[in-house]
C-alpha cells in the first residue's frame, strides 16, 4: 500500500467543466502503482473563501462513486494547501485545525513562496507546533531560497520541526534542471521526510511514485525508501513519527547550485 499526500487529478472548478475521464486515466495510473490512497489538493491561502474547496469536495464524492462502480479500491479525500505569506504570521487567529491533513489537527500542508521573511516564517511554525501541528513544507525543491541555499531547509528542520515534502515528478532531469538537483542534494542529506506525486496530467504530469523511490533508493538505501512509505502511513492517519536526522551537506550548497546553474546556461548556449 502506498500513499500520496499531495495530487491535483481533479479540478475544482464547476461540476460540468471536471475533465472525470483523465482523473479516472491518472487514478488507473496510481492504482497500478499500488496508491489507495490519495490526497487532492486545494491551495488556499489565510482566510481565503474555500467555495472551491466545498466544491472539490462534492467532485470527490462523484468520482469515489464512479471508482466503486469500477471496483477500483483507492480512497481518495480533499485536503488544503496553505499559501504562505509573512503576513499569516503577523494575523495568526483563523481556525487552523481545519485546514490539517483529514483534519486529524495534525499535519499542514504549507506551499512556501518565492519570496519570504525567514524569521517570519520560522515564528509561524512555531505557533503551529504550539498547537499541536506539524508543518509540511510541500515542494520544497522548487522554492528559489531553497535551491541556493538548501541550509536554510536544514535550519527549519531542526529549529521549528518542520517536515519536507517533495514531488516525485521533480525528481527526474525532464523537470527544471536545478529543481531536480536540489531534490537529489536535500534527498541525499535525509533532509526529505515525504514524497507525493504532485499528478496532474496523465501524459505531462502522470503518477511516477514508483520511479521516485527507485530513484531515491540508488541515492540512499531501501531502509530510507521505507521509512519515507512510512512517514506517509503516519501523516495519513494522524500519527506522530520520529524524524530521521540529516546528513551534514558534502559541499557549500550554495556554490555547488550556482556552478550548476551555470554550466546549465552555458550548455544550452552551445
Amino acid at each position: 500500500m502506498m500513499i500520496d499526500l499531495s495530487s491535483s487529478i481533479l479540478s475544482s472548478e464547476d461540476e460540468s467543466l471536471v475533465d472525470f475521464q483523465q482523473a479516472f486515466t491518472l487514478a488507473k495510473q496510481a492504482y497500478k502503482q499500488e496508491i489507495n490512497h490519495i490526497l487532492i489538493i486545494q491551495n488556499i491561502s489565510g482566510k481565503a473563501n474555500i467555495e472551491n474547496y466545498n466544491q472539490l469536495v462534492k467532485n470527490i464524492k462523484l468520482f469515489n462513486n464512479k471508482l466503486l462502480e469500477e471496483k477500483m479500491e483507492i480512497t481518495i479525500r480533499p485536503g488544503i494547501k496553505l499559501i504562505y505569506s509573512d503576513q499569516l504570521d503577523k494575523a495568526f487567529n483563523f481556525r487552523v485545525e481545519s485546514l490539517t491533513i483529514n483534519k486529524a489537527s495534525k499535519y499542514l500542508l504549507v506551499e512556501i513562496p518565492a519570496v519570504f521573511n525567514v524569521s517570519s516564517l520560522e515564528s509561524f511554525f512555531y505557533k503551529l507546533q504550539i498547537r499541536g501541528i506539524v508543518p509540511i513544507i510541500s515542494n520544497a525543491e522548487k522554492v528559489k531560497s531553497f535551491q541556493m541555499q538548501p541550509e536554510i531547509l536544514y535550519e527549519l528542520v531542526q529549529k521549528s520541526g518542520a517536515l519536507i515534502q517533495i514531488s516525485a515528478n521533480n525528481i527526474f532531469e525532464g523537470s527544471d534542471p536545478l529543481t531536480s538537483e536540489t531534490a537529489k542534494i536535500i534527498i541525499q542529506s535525509r533532509l526529505v521526510h515525504l514524497l507525493a506525486s504532485s499528478a496532474q496530467h496523465p501524459e505531462m504530469r502522470p503518477y511516477r511514485m514508483t520511479e521516485g523511490y527507485t530513484q531515491i533508493e540508488k541515492w540512499t538505501s531501501p531502509e530510507y525508501v521505507e521509512y519515507l512509505k512510512q512517514n506517509a502511513h503516519s501523516v495519513w492517519f494522524g500519527h506522530y513519527f520520529p524524524i530521521y536526522q540529516p546528513l551534514p551537506f558534502n559541499k557549500k550548497p550554495l556554490n555547488h547550485l550556482i556552478k550548476f546553474k551555470t554550466l546549465k546556461r552555458t550548455s544550452s548556449r552551445v
